[in-house]
Parts: C-alpha cells; sequence; structure tokens
C-alpha cells in the first residue's frame, strides 16, 4: 500500500508539475480623444502568447504597431485601438487560450465613469462589459477564483492534506486550516500591494519543502513526534510562504491598486471554502477506509509518505531549475 501511494505521489507530483497553473490579465482603457489602449500579460507560458489576441467589437481597428515587453516569467503585450464610440455592452476578452488553463482577470476603464472588471476562465474568454459597475459579480468571480485556485494547486492541496494528517480533532483541524489561510492573505495582499517581494525560483523550492516539513510531522504519532510545534503556529508560518506562490503570480498579471481590497477578500473566502471542502472529502475518504479494515495509524503514515514523496519530487524538481 505505501509502495502504491508514493507512486502516486510522483505521477501526481509530475503531472501538477507539467501543468502549471497560469494567469493573466487583460486592461482596455478608452482615452479621452476615443482611443482604446488594450494590453494583455501573463505570468507563466511565454510561448503561448504569440497567438493571443484581444476579443473586441469587429468596429475597433488596430492603430500602429503590437508593442511587446518581457517580463520574469511571460510577456507584455500593449496595443492601441480606435472604435468610434465606448465598448461598454461589446464584448471583450482573449482568444487564442484553449487548453491553457490560464485565469483571466478582465478590467475596462470608461474614459469617464467607474472601471468594471471579471475573471474569465477555460469556459468563458469574451465578457460583455456592463454599462455600470457590477460589484456583486466581481466578488462572486474572485471567489470563484480562489476556489479554483486552491483546487488546482497541488502544493497547496498536499499541504492541507498533510494538516489534515498532523491534526486530531475537527476544531483544531479547522484552526489549523484558518491559520493556513490567514498567513497565505497576508503575504498575497503585502506583495499584490508591491510592500514585499520574494524570488519566484526560492519561493517555489520552499513551498516544496514545507510539503515535505508537514508530511514528515504527519507520519509520527503524537507520542513520537520530535519536538512538534503547535499545528496551527506550523500553519501560520507556512501559510506565509505558499501566500508568496500566489501573489508571484498575480504581481505579474499587473492587478490595479484600486480592486485589491474587494478582490483579495473574495478571493481568500474562496480558498478558505476550497480547502474546507477538500479537507471534508479526505475525512470521509479516511472514513471509508476504516471501515474497510484500514488501521488508521497505517493509513496516515501511507498517506503521509505519498504527501512526502510528492514534495521531494518538487523540491529536487527546483534544484534542478536552479542547476540549469
Amino acid at each position: 500500500m505505501k509502495r502504491a501511494l508514493a507512486l502516486a505521489g510522483v505521477i501526481v507530483a509530475g503531472e501538477a508539475a507539467a501543468h502549471p497553473l497560469s494567469f493573466g490579465r487583460l486592461e482596455a482603457r478608452e482615452g479621452a480623444d476615443g482611443s482604446l489602449r488594450v494590453t494583455w500579460r501573463f505570468s507563466a507560458a511565454a510561448e503561448r502568447l504569440a497567438a493571443v489576441r484581444p476579443i473586441l467589437p469587429a468596429r475597433c481597428s488596430l492603430v500602429g504597431d503590437v508593442a511587446t515587453e518581457p517580463l520574469d516569467e511571460g510577456l507584455a503585450r500593449t496595443a492601441r485601438y480606435r472604435c468610434g464610440a465606448a465598448i461598454a455592452g461589446d464584448a471583450l476578452g482573449l482568444s487564442g487560450l484553449d487548453g491553457s488553463g490560464a485565469q483571466v482577470i478582465v478590467r475596462y476603464v470608461p474614459a469617464a465613469g467607474e472601471p468594471v472588471e471579471t475573471v474569465l476562465d477555460e469556459n468563458r474568454r469574451a465578457w460583455v462589459v456592463p454599462r455600470e459597475s457590477a460589484w456583486a459579480s466581481v466578488s462572486l468571480r474572485y471567489l470563484a477564483l480562489g476556489a479554483a485556485h486552491i483546487a488546482t494547486g497541488w502544493d497547496h492541496l498536499a499541504f492541507v492534506l498533510g494538516l489534515s494528517l498532523l491534526v486530531r480533532g475537527r476544531r483544531a483541524l479547522l484552526a489549523a486550516i484558518t491559520a493556513f489561510t490567514a498567513g497565505h492573505s497576508v503575504t498575497l495582499a503585502l506583495a499584490a500591494l508591491g510592500v514585499v517581494h520574494a524570488p519566484v525560483r526560492a519561493v517555489e523550492a520552499a513551498i516544496a519543502w514545507s510539503v515535505v516539513v508537514v508530511a514528515r510531522a504527519a507520519s509520527f504519532d503524537a507520542s513520537e513526534a520530535p519536538g512538534r510545534i503547535p499545528p496551527w503556529t506550523l500553519a501560520a508560518l507556512f501559510g506565509l510562504l505558499h501566500g508568496f506562490g500566489f501573489a508571484g503570480a498575480l504581481a505579474q498579471t499587473g492587478l490595479a491598486r484600486g480592486a485589491i481590497a474587494r478582490s483579495l477578500v473574495a478571493f481568500n473566502v474562496g480558498v478558505e471554502l476550497g480547502q474546507v471542502a477538500f479537507v471534508a472529502l479526505a475525512l470521509v475518504a479516511a472514513r471509508v477506509a476504516t471501515r474497510a479494515g484500514v488501521s488508521a495509524t497505517r493509513g496516515r503514515r501511507a498517506v503521509a509518505l505519498a504527501v512526502g514523496v510528492a514534495g521531494a519530487y518538487w523540491c529536487a524538481q527546483q534544484a534542478m531549475a536552479f542547476a540549469g
């Protein structure tokens, strides 16, 4: 059983590495002279950006050339259009992203009035620009983005699974998960505001190491654990680290300061709901395994081994990236 779960950990880690979650941003800003300045950028997958084009009303015509700016990871492109009238009420989005899995934050800034924005995903690549700000709709989209982030963030899920193995008692587990979200929220907000910055490679390596640490701690019984610190403290400290993991990608998309306050709250609520749902599924699976005759101690150690192997794989992958 342990060998099978360890192999599963390697396979999952490999698949997670092969399909990184990328984030993009599209901003359409209207000028007082009737022009439309469109910028689109991504935090990863620079090679995909060559095929990406903005979705605009048919009446919009390109003025001049498209400017390209390299980012630390990815590219940014800017173009100027003339549309003859404001594009409120028309479709805005990006084409050429099929199969990328990218989440795209779209923001429309009219020449007069309040900006509006949304988040597009694999199933929704265009958005009809509302004629006025839809606060509730935007919050729901960011909440969904937070839930999607935790659902597709294999390193985050591995860490949360390790926490669920480590902590005894539902209340203590909920406290640990909430502490993780709190830490995640702090660094995400600080990084998005540009207050702090951390190297992407170092952060990814440290996140992989955190998965190994929590898996090792979870592999011990409470009486055997060597110098264990309270789980909620461990969760909060590593939550600070994991926050940089998402913040690095989000910062590359250039999220506007004016949208951070209302979007971060919804995003983090989505993360918390996603974590709680994942842990609930893990607890149900554990109960089913126990009723099937699997020893709770052996089952916990076997799953901890799989989590640790996945974390070790990611650590090795980051080490090779540094060496390369």
